[in-house]
């Protein structure tokens, strides 16, 4: 049995071209030019909710361990750092993060003061990024907390 082997002619050769394959990349970094502007609005959005939530976290905390251990516990802001921290643990913000506090007419300011029988000095805590607003009310009366988000 002989074997021949056939030589294939270049002009025959099927594949994509350099010009080709310059417009797909092309076509490819347009997109994402368009869609990578949009990416941290998205995340700054979803970072700045998550920071509302952790930071009502907090503040469930320190009012549960205050009632729970018969004493003050106390939740504080470190604007060196960006840090709030009380109930045992702490938040650190982004630089970029926006932070304002208010708080009742019974306080003079920080910190937020979580007595035994539920009661504090009532406070608005505000977390911002670009036009992206979170709001942390705690009710004086009963502690009770709650988060809004505003655009």
């Amino acid at each position: 049995m002989k074997l021949t082997i056939r030589k294939s002619k270049v002009g025959n050769r099927r594949g994509y071209t350099l010009i080709e394959l310059l417009a797909t990349f092309a076509v490819v970094a347009l997109i994402a030019g368009l869609c990578l502007p949009v990416l941290p609005l998205t995340t700054g959005e979803t970072y700045l909710d998550s920071l509302g939530l952790d930071i009502a976290s907090l503040l469930r905390d320190a009012r549960t361990l205050s009632q729970s251990k018969a004493a003050t516990e106390v939740v504080q802001y470190n604007s060196r750092g960006n840090i709030l921290s009380g109930a045992a643990r702490s938040i650190q913000f982004a630089s970029d993060v926006g932070f304002s506090f208010k708080s009742g007419a019974a306080c003079d300011g920080f910190p937020i003061i979580f007595r035994p029988d539920g009661t504090n000095c009532g406070s608005i805590l505000r977390v911002s990024r670009g036009s992206r607003t979170v709001t942390i009310r705690v009710n004086w009366i009963d502690g009770g907390i709650e988060v809004s988000k505003t655009t």
